[in-house]
């Protein structure tokens, strides 16, 4: 698609920032504790309060900003219709202010763009579009995206959206995004939203329903732009302060003051129970082999899925056997290979539309090798999912659902199950199994969020709706350059407070780093992460504003770490056959003959290994502490550093975990007790905990004070090295 002209569109963009903004803030009222003032619905006309129009402005919007539209030529992809041909209209989104400035009578819809990604989880929010279609009465939904994703994956667009208008904006757009009244976004490990503006709500969505909301919050980094998140399953035991003082203002990009879960359900499962109701008449003929992200599937288990495969087909001739893949992996050998057995016989399907659901439906049971929580099949369609494990190599599943078997006696367990001749479950009794489950609002997730819109943009909580504070009550957040060192120290992979941190302050080039490191150490899913290692790696090395200390820094990461990676990266693409992206590529070019620098700072690694090395997090400094300690955490961590560092253990003076399971235990002579317990007093307090080191730094800091003295064990050189780059950011003068 060409660009619009950048006269036109820079005047464009212009020329609606001048305009007033169209929306009004309503007090707090009862409900709102905590939140800023929220959006009116019903704004004054936006050309009411606009700036006169110039001749440029007064042009038909296509004379500069041309709308595209884009025919279908496949079925509908992700729903239960197939076989329409309809337009998808896709426009910028200066197109789409100038339009909504030129509405007549006021605003009487909200605005809500859906934020639609390019991957596996996209039919989860083409269902959510459609479904907020049906309530455009009071709604105006779209979906939006980058330009530069849109322009990228055009027929991929064309091929998801059916009818719908999808939105795309480019760098220069950021500041129109303040037009929408909210956005709905997936939940993300690679992007944190940082163009949406502050007072636009950010309704955050799960991947999932075996999610748990401490994922979406930390692990996925919602509490760094979400204010709302449509909840999917009702938790046990929930905490509404667990995420207090875990994600500092500085970082925020909120609308609101917290985090407020809302009991939604989920879409994708409410069409999947529909389209399994739709063919009750039918008799299920298909056996689903669904696999996970071939990255997260046990090593034993991917020598078992050809020959899987084969088997399947061989053994049930007269079942479709539908072969599914998630789409990321369709270029893997494994799966080519297994497409080139399937296409000689006549019983296969390989499944490849957004969608899944149209083929699974029609399903009598699911074949697969990862133990999933919960899986949408076993709830919507009432039908067993067969795990199968390699020999030696048991598996374990708590969903009722799951016939947990070797490979030996797969097909055993499965034909005995197939000759019983299965039958359609009652739509009652797959919906009370959702509910026994926990699912909100089975078959009617997107009507509950539709008559809740008025109360998310006005900022309020329902009473069956859970506010989780994020600003501390009693201590106010710590410097930012702690918080930053207390995430670093935690070592955690794929850390989304320094994707933040880039977002928030793009003036530090050292985020880059931080972030090359988090997803370098996600050595679990290396296909998906170490890509995006070096990508900002990469990025980095670009930038022209690196003093020589970072440079220092980055041969070190690139030596310890970065050339390691892009080495697992080629053997990969060597094995699989899928090319590498040329900007990393690149870097075997530029960095393939970089040494570790000579500085006189090299360390010997047993420093780490003897776990001689601590972080003072309040300062932050690396610090060889051989005096009196108190130990929080009493697992693992802290029996090796027992058994290496402090075998006399003369120097520790008590051991708390906060877990009421371990508290009276005894270790090392000592009765674990309590954090309530600690004495105030100046004993530094050891953190033995990576996995929760910023809530255990939290919660001492809030019980404790701020002023006591805490340490982690420096896990690794590269933290080490990391570490002394927070002296050099650029943060704010208040912090």
């Amino acid at each position: 698609m060409p660009s619009p002209p950048a006269r036109m569109t820079a005047f464009t963009v212009r020329s609606f920032e001048s305009a007033p903004s169209s929306r009004t803030w309503m007090p707090s009222s009862e409900g709102e504790t905590g939140a800023k003032p929220a959006r009116r619905l019903h704004a004054e006309s936006i050309r009411s309060q606009a700036a006169p129009q110039s001749h440029e402005q007064a042009l038909e919007p296509s004379t500069f900003l041309p709308t595209h539209s884009l025919r279908r030529s496949t079925g509908v992809l992700g729903t239960t219709r197939h076989g329409t041909h309809q337009t998808m209209e896709a426009i910028s989104l200066a197109h789409q202010a100038n339009a909504w400035r030129a509405e007549p009578g006021g605003r009487p819809r909200a605005r809500i763009g859906i934020r639609l990604p390019h991957n596996a989880v996209s039919n989860q929010f083409t269902l959510l579009l459609r479904g907020l279609a049906d309530h455009h009465e009071k709604i105006e939904a779209f979906a939006i995206t980058k330009l530069r994703e849109f322009e990228e994956n055009r027929a991929w667009y064309e091929q998801a959206l059916d009818g719908q208008r999808l939105i795309h904006y480019s760098d220069l757009e950021h500041d129109l995004l303040s037009c929408l009244d909210a956005v709905i976004l997936p939940e993300s490990n690679h992007d944190i939203y940082g163009e949406f503006p502050e007072d636009v709500i950010k309704i955050g969505l799960p991947h999932g329903v075996d999610i748990p909301l401490r994922n979406t919050v930390i692990g996925y980094g919602g509490g760094y732009c979400f204010d709302y998140i449509l909840g999917i399953r009702q938790e046990t035991r929930p905490d509404r302060t667990r995420f207090e003082g875990l994600f500092p203002r500085a970082l925020r990009n909120h609308a609101l003051d917290s985090i407020c879960e809302i009991p939604f359900g989920f879409p994708k499962l409410d069409e999947f129970i529909r389209e399994v109701t739709a063919q009750e008449q039918r008799q299920p003929r298909a056996i689903v082999y669904h696999l996970s992200s071939l990255a997260l599937e046990n090593p034993g288990s991917l020598k078992l899925i050809e020959p899987t495969l084969k088997r399947l087909l061989d053994n049930f001739p007269a079942h479709r056997i539908v072969f599914r893949p998630i789409m990321s992996d369709r270029d893997h050998a494994i799966v080519v290979a297994c497409r080139e057995l399937g296409s000689s016989y006549g019983n296969f399907h390989f499944s490849d539309a957004d969608s899944y659901i149209p083929d699974y439906a029609a399903a009598t049971a699911m074949v697969c090798h990862r133990a999933y929580r919960l899986h949408l099949f076993g709830l919507a369609t009432g039908r067993p999912t067969f795990l199968c494990h390699p020999e030696g190599e048991p598996a374990v599943s708590d969903d009722p659902t799951v016939v947990v078997c070797p490979e030996s006696r797969l097909i055993d367990e499965l034909r005995a199950y197939v000759d019983r001749t299965p039958s359609v479950v009652p739509v009652s009794e797959r919906m009370d199994h959702c509910r026994k489950a926990g699912i909100h609002n089975p078959g009617a997730s997107i009507a509950y969020l539709a008559s809740a819109i008025d109360d998310i943009l006005r900022g309020k909580a329902r009473p069956d709706w859970r506010r989780h504070r994020l600003d501390p009550e009693v201590h106010p957040d710590p410097a930012l350059k702690t918080h930053l060192a207390v995430q670093l120290a935690s070592a955690r992979p794929a850390n989304m407070a320094f994707l933040a941190l880039a977002a928030k302050q793009p003036e530090n080039p050292e985020a880059l780093l931080f972030i090359a490191d988090s997803y370098a150490r996600a050595d679990f899913m290396p296909s998906y992460y170490y890509p995006m290692a070096l990508h900002h790696f990469r990025t980095l090395a670009d930038r022209k504003d690196l003093s020589s200390f970072l440079k220092n820094r980055m041969a070190r990461w690139w030596e310890y770490r970065g050339r390691h990676i892009l080495d697992d990266m080629l053997q990969a693409s060597k094995s699989s056959g899928i090319a590498l992206p040329g900007e990393i590529l690149s870097l075997q070019k530029d960095w393939s003959h970089t040494n570790h620098p000579d500085d006189g700072e090299a360390r010997d690694e047993t420093a780490f290994i003897k776990f001689e090395t601590l972080v003072d997090l309040r300062t932050p400094k690396l610090v060889h502490h051989a005096g009196p300690l108190v130990l929080y955490g009493a697992r693992n961590l802290a029996r090796d550093f027992l058994t290496h560092r402090h075998a006399g253990n003369r120097n520790i003076l008590a051991i708390a975990d906060p877990d009421p399971r371990m508290q009276g235990q005894n270790l090392a002579g000592h009765a674990i007790q309590a954090p309530d317990t600690l004495p105030e007093n100046d004993v530094p307090i050891l953190i033995c905990s990576y996995d929760y080191l910023p809530d255990a730094f939290r919660d001492i800091r809030q019980s404790l004070g701020p002023d006591r003295t805490m340490y982690a064990i420096c896990k690794d050189r590269m933290i080490a090295d990391l570490l002394p780059l927070l002296d050099t950011l650029q943060l704010p003068f208040n912090d």
